[in-house]
């Protein structure tokens, strides 16, 4: 999976062009950002693994909102990617007090399939 930056947006595709897309623009004081972990997280971490994502792809079939109680109004969504039989999950997430959101989306081939705002 590479990681690319471009306007107010970072952008995660993998081999198969599969790509995740998330707004960055910080309008005020949310805190939000994104990050790999081995397991799907249940809230955001205390510190963050390091992980390679390199030659892993998108499991197009997984897709999990979190609810955690440290997001306040905002929210956390997981993506598996696969490569072989290892799995990592990268989370998009947002904590804020529900005005100040960020979109996100993930396409196949140009089709959108998964659509929403944290």
């Amino acid at each position: 999976m590479k990681t690319f930056e471009t306007g107010h947006k970072i952008n995660f595709v993998d081999d198969n062009n599969v790509l995740v897309g998330f707004d960055n623009h910080q309008p005020c004081c949310e805190s939000f950002g994104h990050f790999l972990s081995s397991k799907v997280p249940t809230g955001i971490p205390d510190k963050l693994e390091e992980i390679d994502a390199d030659g892993f792809n998108f499991d197009t079939a997984f897709f999990q909102e979190v609810h955690s109680d440290d997001l306040d109004q905002g929210g956390m969504v997981v993506f598996r990617l696969t490569k072989g039989e290892e799995e990592i999950f990268l989370s998009l997430y947002n904590s804020q007090n529900g005005y100040y959101s960020h979109g996100f989306d993930m396409t196949v081939e140009g089709k959108e399939i998964h659509e929403g705002s944290l």
